[in-house]
């Protein structure tokens, strides 16, 4: 979804921006043998998938991972499952780097169902990203490794932390995150994937979807819901314009609701259409939030 506009009727009448900050909690690593030090013939709590092995090259420490590509395969280190409180925010951390300079393919880092690329230096950088846990698994594996990368990917000293949003707030509650602004009286949403946070915007209602790098991954059964809410005001109508980018096959269905629960049909998007900005059902307004749903039409 790349715009969620909606007209104001009331309560606001200046421009606003955001600028959201992530913080860190206080709280225990929730992935075993972080700097890869316990173990004998392997890294404890770790297990290799693919080529690569345990080296002495460390950031820090004795000890690092590896993985090593040909140009056309993957490889990873991966945990067992780790427990996930559903809809919740997590922060990984970890570094690496390559040798020599990757030129092609990619390192890929999360769990099995939220994962971001990256593209390493040759000397030991530091790496982070933010997410919100699906809210349908609570128990999912972490791996770091490399796909179609032509080299060695070293890793070291991973983190995963608990996280919560810094939001921008006003006067009267009003409250905007990553990606909402309004100005004019009218409220925009154009979520940035690429962000820090990335499947993470402060409107997010429901996850149930997969997440790769800045898009999301649909199936049978996945949805995302958004709400719409801006304290003080009454929203007079709406408009959404969604897309599709990496397409594989099937519907994406495109509904909205006052309450979250009773669904009307907006529009179905397809693979190769050209992002068309569509009306929000007249019936849903007045209203003081909205609700907007994705998910498959059909396999």
């Amino acid at each position: 979804m790349e715009t969620r506009r909606l007209k104001i009727s009331s309560g606001l009448r200046c421009a606003l921006a955001t600028l959201p900050l992530a913080a860190s909690l206080r709280g225990e690593n929730l992935l075993p043998n972080s700097s890869f030090e316990q173990g004998n013939v392997q890294p404890l709590g770790w297990h290799l998938v693919g080529a690569g092995g345990r080296v002495p090259a460390a950031h820090k420490g004795r000890s690092a991972i590896m993985v090593e590509g040909r140009g056309n395969q993957e490889s990873y280190w991966q945990t067992d499952g780790i427990e996930l409180a559903p809809g919740s925010l997590y922060r990984l951390r970890f570094y690496a780097r390559s040798e020599p300079a990757v030129g092609t393919g990619a390192v890929v880092v999360g769990s099995g169902r939220i994962n971001r690329d990256f593209v390493p230096d040759d000397s030991w950088q530091r790496y982070s990203y933010a997410f919100c846990a699906p809210f349908d698994s609570t128990n999912d594996f972490f791996r770091l490794g490399q796909w179609h990368v032509n080299g060695k990917i070293f890793f070291d000293d991973v983190q995963l932390l608990p996280t919560a949003p810094v939001h921008r707030r006003w006067p009267g509650g009003l409250e905007l995150g990553e990606g909402e602004s309004i100005q004019d009286r009218i409220y925009r949403f154009r979520p940035n994937f690429n962000w820090t946070g990335a499947n993470f915007h402060r409107p997010l209602a429901r996850n149930r979807a997969d997440f790769n790098s800045s898009r999301w991954l649909f199936y049978p059964g996945a949805e995302v819901v958004y709400r719409f809410s801006v304290a003080g005001a009454t929203q007079a109508s709406g408009n959404i314009r969604p897309g599709v980018g990496y397409y594989a096959s099937g519907v994406l269905r495109v509904e909205a609701s006052r309450d979250g629960n009773s669904w009307l049909p907006v529009v179905t998007v397809e693979g190769g259409r050209r992002t068309v900005t569509n009306a929000l059902p007249a019936t849903l307004f007045p209203a003081k939030e909205s609700f907007v749903r994705l998910s498959p039409d059909g396999p």
